[in-house]
């Protein structure tokens, strides 16, 4: 049982239990975000054939063989776009607690758009393997823009780019101050 006065709000000497819970977490958040920063940074194409035919090979990722498999994981299926992971982990952690819903939504519709804009450049020839900039998703989500919206698909998803990155960035974009 949690006792009263910590749980008492009205007293701002008190750590309440909420606060304490927001900064463990915000502190774990911030430290996923930094791993997986790090095990894209360090990714390496070569380790996915070395984890998949000799056991014990060196591998080449910072995080270890469970970075290599993750990595390769993240860049094969959402390929460039896997850096919003560590990128929304920031955010979530460096904006305050409340009124985040609608940007939350806002950060779904900017990786659709942002996974269709990638998966329009098709794939990258850097290192050997399927690597595409949009990954597995990107090229099926482009596809099908392509085929739903036609040739405006990729200008369209531009531009909604922009905009929701405008409006997470910026949050008082769009409303007026009150003074």
């Amino acid at each position: 049982m949690i006792p009263e006065r910590i749980m008492d709000r009205g007293d701002e000497n008190h750590l309440c239990f909420e606060n304490v819970l927001q900064i463990v977490l915000t502190i774990m958040g911030g430290a996923t975000a930094m791993v997986i920063s790090l095990l894209l940074l360090s990714f390496a194409p070569e380790d996915g054939l070395i984890l998949s035919n000799q056991a014990g090979a060196h591998v080449r990722n910072l995080c270890g063989v469970p970075g290599a498999y993750l990595s390769g994981y993240l860049y094969g299926v959402i390929g460039m776009g896997s850096w919003l992971i560590p990128a929304y982990l920031a955010w979530e952690c460096l904006l305050p607690w409340r009124h985040r819903w609608v940007r939350r939504a806002a950060w779904i519709v900017f990786a659709n758009a942002l996974l269709v804009v990638l998966g329009s450049f098709g794939r990258w020839n850097l290192h050997p393997g399927p690597w595409s900039w949009g990954g597995a998703l990107g090229e099926a989500l482009s596809l099908i823009w392509h085929q739903t919206v036609g040739p405006i698909a990729t200008p369209l998803a531009w531009t909604m780019m922009l905009g929701l990155l405008l409006y997470i960035l910026f949050p008082m974009s769009g409303r007026c101050r009150k003074r």
